[in-house]
Order: C-alpha cells, then sequence, then structure tokens
C-alpha cells in the first residue's frame, strides 16, 4: 500500500529527520520497508530511505514510532 504525500521544499526547510508514527486507527501493525522521496523540480532528485521496521502494538519491541535519518 502507497501513502503519496506531496509537499514544497520551501515549505518544510532543510530535510534531515523522518518521523514515522502509527495512529491508532491504522490497525495493530505494519512493516515499512522503504521510504521514496522525490524533489520534483528540473533536476529531478530521488531519496531512498530504508527503514525494514515493524510498527507494532503485537509483537516486540511494541514500538510505533520510528525516527529515520
Amino acid at each position: 500500500m502507497e501513502f503519496p504525500l506531496r509537499l514544497v521544499r520551501s515549505q518544510i526547510g532543510e530535510l534531515y529527520k523522518l518521523r514515522l508514527q502509527m495512529s491508532e486507527s491504522a490497525g495493530d501493525e505494519w512493516f515499512v520497508k522503504e521510504i521514496t522521496l522525490e524533489h520534483l523540480t528540473p533536476d529531478f532528485e530521488l531519496l531512498r530511505c530504508p527503514v525494514n521496521r515493524w510498527f507494532s502494538r503485537l509483537r516486540e519491541p511494541f514500538e510505533v514510532v520510528h525516527e529515520v535519518r
């Protein structure tokens, strides 16, 4: 499942960290393989951030928040 989210870089400034948090309505567990960021400019940049983590209320370490740097 993909969740496209568009942000204008000038609105968020320089990117140094992503924080992912699972909401209570999202289900009990999710596995996030990677995050892909596209900078939609004439120079087009693609950044892939590996995550490879479970967001889970059911299995240890029972984490629903992760930060990717």
